[in-house]
């Protein structure tokens, strides 16, 4: 299993939330940066998550995945280089903080090579 945490917990205007990142690799281990390919794997990803999540009820957020921000030296998350990051309003809610680490942790297994935090 390639999901090394799981997952950030942080206060943003009083509402708990959860932060995710992906990153994908190549079969070779290099990791996958162009942006055209990170949003055709969002896509995949997305796909096959929504096998699980289509009659899921969320509490504030459902599971979105974005394009990470591209190195412009002014944010924490540059050092991360391209990936794929999401951030969902979880509140109070404990179930939907751990169905989010269920979709992470079924991702990374389901498709080789890619690794979460």
């Amino acid at each position: 299993m390639a999901c090394s945490l799981f997952g950030s917990k942080m206060a943003i205007e009083e509402e708990e939330t959860i932060r995710y990142w992906l990153f994908p690799h190549h079969e070779d281990g290099t990791p996958i940066v162009e942006e055209e390919q990170l949003e055709e794997l969002i896509s995949k990803f997305q796909a096959h998550v929504a096998q699980y999540t289509h009659q899921y009820i969320w509490n504030k957020q459902s599971f979105i995945l974005k394009v990470g921000q591209r190195s412009s030296g002014n944010e924490p998350t540059d050092a991360l280089g391209p990936h794929i990051s999401g951030v969902t309003v979880v509140g109070d809610y404990l179930e939907d903080e751990w169905f989010i680490v269920f979709l992470l942790m079924n991702l990374t297994q389901d498709f080789p090579g890619l690794v979460c935090r």
